[in-house]
């Protein structure tokens, strides 16, 4: 992976791991940041296996977040 792919990628991990976006967003913010550098095809598969992984990580994680518990204040 050259540095721009690293860019686009640690943007994509950012992405992801925020909550905030799905596939789609996620993809569509790709395109600003992409240059000829880049093997898009790539980078758009790292995207389903980010997800996939926060999906299996998310699994362990305790019934009620920090998070969870602090919004309930909100």
């Amino acid at each position: 992976m050259n540095k721009s792919e690293q860019y686009v990628y640690e943007a994509i991990k950012n992405w992801v791991w925020s909550g905030f976006y799905n596939e789609a967003d996620i993809q569509e913010m790709m395109d600003d940041i992409l240059d000829g550098n880049c093997d898009e095809k790539m980078l758009l598969s790292l995207v389903s296996k980010e997800f996939e992984l926060q999906k299996r990580e998310e699994a362990n994680w305790p019934g009620a977040t920090d998070y969870d518990r602090l919004s309930r204040f909100c």
